[in-house]
This record gives structure tokens, sequence and C-alpha cells, in this order.
């Protein structure tokens, strides 16, 4: 009977990765941050422009007939309630949309020309209706939105092709970031990029495309040649490569819109290890996201990591510096957006972020709850692991370590700690055991667990499918059938290990 049942969770366990991992499910969605940033430029454009017309009226001290018609104002309409938008449509270079806003007081229709930020470029619109809500509710069911068509503008003549496709690639991963990178300056026609400077707390939102063959544990770039210290590359193709589509600077109070939009319930935070460049973090966080096809909130922690292996040091102070903006990302998701269940995956040397700052955040007076914290490879001094983990564990529901004794991101940051075992290790005597925090040996699943060398394949998808069970689920292990007790029986289990 016992093993029927085993079977049957293993069976279950399979049926939810196979749904989620083997199609495109809620990631067909794609456009869903950037219609929020579009929303929100909208919300803030009419605002100004309210605000002129009220200033222009304080000035205005002529007079009107009884019998003159005096044209609707965006004033009369009030403030906005809620926003529609149509299909977007590329034309012209911008992506173009038609959007009709209900106000407390009427109802205006708008035609938006945005840029690849979200921000609006040009615009035209007319005030439809001015009354009461009721006969607001009969206008919109008898006039929808229109989808954006051909149709000519005053301003800069733009035009609109019917013949163009909708922007919707069911590929494509949106996610939000916090970074505690320096911004970097380009030009207008670049897209905007994070150094590996360190900066204050700021937030955006990226999207990237996967590509068409792409394999779980995978990030496919473009092939690379280094002569006489000059690194030469292919040229990216989307439907063969990762590729970065979009990434969009956001102001506090707009990454607070698009979190409330999102209505989740809840949430993962990845924070990257070290050697990790802003565009490494973004692949990295798409990949995962991907391939646990994650419906929840997204959201990456990208810390001032300068991307050099020589940098080993600098990346480890910046590390610490992180602790501080990490729990106000995590305050922000827990107290200020309501989300029932944060969870925090970290990579490498992400986890002495994590591990530090919640072990300290854990002795503060009410601190919230974290559901459940994922170490992989933690490249964490030991002795400091054992000391930091049990008072982490006072505020996290659940805390898994995955170790490995050939991931060769563990040995690099081994031999630059200056041959330090670390907490991702797996010595001779076995991995770290500690009470309460479920332990699991992957070294069977090769030299990488996500990957150190971004263009190399990370044989990683049983690892991803154990930490998709782990929160579709919510079952301890073993989750998957490769892993087994050790030792065997599983009632005197003392950690899990990985099998082929």
């Amino acid at each position: 009977m016992r093993v029927r049942i085993r079977s049957f969770v293993y069976a279950l366990v399979f049926f939810a990765c196979a749904l989620g991992i083997g199609g495109d499910s809620s990631l067909a969605q794609p456009s869903s941050i950037f219609n929020a940033i579009v929303e929100q430029s909208l919300r803030s454009l009419i605002a100004e422009l309210q605000n002129k017309i009220s200033h222009q009226s304080d000035g205005d001290q002529s007079a009107h007939s009884p019998q003159e018609t005096i044209k609707p104002r965006l004033n009369d309409v009030g403030s906005v309630i809620e926003i529609s938008l149509s299909t977007p449509v590329a034309a012209q270079g911008l992506i173009n949309f038609n959007a009709r806003v209900i106000h407390k007081n009427g109802m205006s229709e708008w035609s938006l020309g945005t840029r690849d930020t979200g921000q609006i470029a040009t615009y035209t619109f007319e005030i439809s209706f001015v009354g009461a809500r009721d006969k607001m509710a009969a206008f919109s069911k008898t006039h929808p939105v229109r989808k954006a068509s051909r149709r000519r503008r005053n301003n800069n003549l733009l035009f609109l092709s019917p013949a163009k496709k909708p922007v919707v690639d069911p590929r494509v991963v949106e996610f939000l970031f916090a970074s505690t990178r320096r911004e970097i300056v380009r030009s207008p026609t670049e897209s905007i990029s994070y150094s590996g400077e360190r900066g204050s707390l700021t937030f955006g939102a990226a999207s990237v495309r996967i590509p068409d063959d792409h394999k779980i544990g995978r990030i496919e770039l473009p092939s690379s040649w280094s002569f006489f210290g000059i690194t030469l590359s292919s040229t990216p193709n989307e439907h063969e490569h990762f590729v970065i589509k979009r990434v969009v600077p956001l102001s506090e109070n707009t990454f607070d819109q698009i979190v409330r939009a999102k209505n989740a319930h809840t949430a993962v935070v990845f924070v990257h290890g070290f050697n990790t460049t802003f565009e490494d973090a973004l692949y990295r966080n798409a990949q995962i996201v991907w391939d646990l096809q994650y419906t929840g909130l997204s959201v990456l922690f990208t810390w001032a990591s300068r991307g050099d292996v020589a940098d080993y040091i600098y990346d480890k102070e910046s590390a610490y510096l992180a602790r501080e903006a990490f729990i106000a990302l995590l305050q922000k998701l827990r107290n200020e957006y309501g989300i029932e269940q944060v969870n925090v995956l970290a990579h490498s040397m992400g986890n002495l972020i994590a591990l530090d700052a919640l072990a300290n955040y854990a002795q503060t007076s009410n601190p919230i709850q974290i559901a459940r914290l994922v170490m992989a490879a933690p490249d964490v001094d030991r002795d400091q692991f054992k000391a930091l983990a049990p008072r982490a564990k006072a505020i996290v529901g659940n805390m898994t370590l995955y170790a490995s004794s050939a991931d060769r991101a563990m040995a690099l940051s081994r031999t630059l700690a200056g041959g330090i075992p670390r907490a991702g290790d797996v010595p001779a005597d076995g991995p770290i055991i500690l009470p309460n925090v479920e332990t699991i040996d992957v070294t069977a699943v090769g030299e990488d667990i996500f990957g150190l060398n971004h263009n190399v394949f990370a044989a990683s998808r049983d690892v991803m499918e154990d930490i998709s069970a782990m929160l579709r689920l919510n079952l301890p292990p073993p989750r998957l059938i490769q892993i087994r007790a050790v030792p065997d029986p599983p009632s005197i289990a003392r950690y899990w290990r990985y099998v082929r």
C-alpha cells in the first residue's frame, strides 16, 4: 500500500511538472507588464494635462453666452478610474494603442504611440462622454475599444498599418527587477543597462525572449571566441538564442502600480551569484521563470557584481552592502502588496546576501515571514552558514540546500576563498546537515547547478523539476524518484541524494 501511495505522489509530481515545463501556459500573455507601464504613463499624462488646464482656467476671465456650446475639456471628466488598451500594433518605430479611459465623471478615448520603454511619444484624444456612470456603462457596451487601425494623426502625421501583426510573442518572459547597480546612461537609441558599480536601490522591468528550441537548464547564447584579448561573437538570433527585448527603468510608484495590478498571491525573488553582469542576471532569471513555468510574481534582485572572476572580493563586499536593499524589497512584497507567500531562490554568493540579511532581520521586532528559502550551491563559509541558517530559520517556513562536489562555480569559489570549504560543497564526510533544513546532494547532476559559463550546457533539468514540484505542490523530499534518502529507509534519513 505504501508503495502505491508513493508511486501516486511521484506520478502527481511529474504530471504537474509536465504541465508547467512542457508548454507556454501563463507565459502566453507576455505584454502584461509593458501594458501596465503604458497605463501608468497615460495616467501621468492625463494628470499633467488636467493640471495645465486648471492653471489656464485660473487666468481665463472670459464669459460665454448662454447660446454658446462649450466643448468638453479633460478636466470635465475628472480623475481616472480605469484604462482599457487595444491590441498593440507596431508601425513607424513605435508601438501604438487605442485606449478608453473611464473617468469619475465621463469618458475619454486616446490614440497613443509609445516607445519601447512604454513612454508616450505621440497622442491624440477626444472626450467621448460626460455624464452619469450608468450611461457610461451603456456607452461602453455599444462602443467597444477599437483595435489600432490606419489613422492619420495631427501630430507627426503618424500612420498605423492594419497589416502589421500584433506585438505578442508567447516566448517572451517579462519580469520586474530591483537593483543596487549603477545605471548606465546611453544614447536615446540604445537600450538602458546597468553596470557592476554600486548604486542606490532602483526598480525596473525587463523582457527576454526564449529561443524556439530551448533546452531546460540551458542558456543559449551566440558563440564567442577570444584571440589575444579580443573577443568576437556571432550575431544573436532570437529564434536560436536568449535575446533581451526590453529593459525599462521604473519609478517606485510605477513599480508599485504594476505589482498591485498583477494581484499575485505568491512571488519568487531570485538572487544571482558573483561573476554576474546585469545582462547575465536577466538571462538567468528568464531561464528560471520559463523552466519552472512560474505563474506568480517574478522579481530579480540584481546586486553590484562586476561579472569578472578577478573581482571576487569586490563582489563579496557588494553582496554585504546589498543586504538592506534586499530586506526592503521583501518587506514591500509582504507588507505593501500583501503577497501571501514570498519565496527566495538564491544562487552562489546570492546566498550570502539572503542568509545574512534574514538572520539579522529575524532579530528585529515584528519581522515578516518568508515562505521558502532555496539555496543553490551557496558560496558561504561552512561555519558561517551553520551560524546563520538557524537564525534565519526563525522567519523562514522551509529551507532547502542544494549541494554538490562537482559544481564548477562552487569549486572556483572555494579556490578564491583560500580553499576554505563552502556551504555548497559535499566533502568526503557528506554535506552540511542542520535541523529543519532539507539538504540534497546533487553531485550526480553534473558540473553546473545553474551554470557558470552561460554558453555551456547546464545539466540541471532535474534540479529545476524538483524546485518546480516544491513550489507548485509544497511537498517535502523525495519529490522525484531520482532523489533517495541517505541512509535508507526514509524514516531515518539524514539528508537526500540525487541518483541517476
